[in-house]
């Protein structure tokens, strides 16, 4: 990947990213009578606390998590996975970018199938569905972390390397 595509990958993962954290979530909480939406639970939620957000939830807040978060959080999670199968290349050797590439694809996947079940749960609570929707939720944190976690590691070591080159000789 140029090294112009990359730059335009980070802006456009980074704005939506933004749009999100900055936006709609807060949004979202407010319309909620300050109760976190699922997105910021990385922990999971019971279906009792999925159940108070959701009937805490305005129906202003239910469409704007309905009609533009989980639009822009179905953009998100492949921009991310792109993003960090990209960032990788750029640090590591093919079979670490690999294993990477690997767990930000879970991580990617389960935040699609979170994403699914809120959808679900907005239409209408139920226990099973909450219950998944946490599980999803757990499985994206987990793996957004390690992958994200994998890159600063790599990035670190890149600026470590860097910076001796400067000072021997």
């Amino acid at each position: 990947m140029s090294r112009r595509v990359y730059l335009l990958l980070t802006v456009v993962t980074l704005s939506v990213y933004f749009v999100m954290v900055l936006w709609t979530l807060p949004k979202i909480a407010a319309a909620a009578g300050g109760l976190l939406p699922f997105d910021l639970r990385p922990w999971g939620y019971t279906p009792e606390e999925a159940a108070a957000l959701l009937s805490a939830l305005s129906e202003a807040g239910r469409t704007l998590y309905s009609d533009v978060q989980l639009r822009l959080d179905t953009v998100y999670p492949p921009l991310l996975a792109v993003w960090i199968c990209a960032s990788a290349a750029r640090l590591f050797p093919r079979s670490v970018v690999w294993a990477i590439g690997l767990v930000a694809v879970v991580g990617m996947a389960a935040d699609l199938a979170e994403n699914a079940a809120v959808a679900r749960l907005l239409d209408g609570f139920d226990a099973q569905t909450a219950q998944r929707a946490a599980r999803w939720t757990l499985v994206k944190s987990a793996a957004t972390t390690v992958a994200l976690a994998a890159l600063l590691a790599g990035f670190v070591a890149w600026l470590w390397r860097k910076g001796r080159g400067r000072t021997t000789g």
